[in-house]
């Protein structure tokens, strides 16, 4: 689907944007720029932090989504 199309863009485009400047210096529009969407597709994650969770949870090893789960 589309909605699923653009939240793979977004994550791409976070872990991109994030390696490249660190979650510190990258704000959620340099993400939605980088994906090349709305910064309202990027809004919906509460903080830089929620969006780098999404990003660290969809890596390909299942035991990160646990970690980071448990780390709440």
């Amino acid at each position: 689907s589309d909605a699923d199309a653009r939240r793979e863009r977004v994550l791409d485009a976070a872990a991109r944007v994030y390696g490249e400047r660190s979650i510190a210096r990258a704000g959620r529009r340099d993400v939605a720029k980088a994906a090349d969407v709305s910064s309202r597709a990027v809004r919906g994650r509460q903080t830089r932090v929620d969006l780098l969770r999404e990003v660290v949870a969809d890596l390909p090893f299942p035991p990160t989504a646990r970690l980071i789960a448990d780390a709440d």
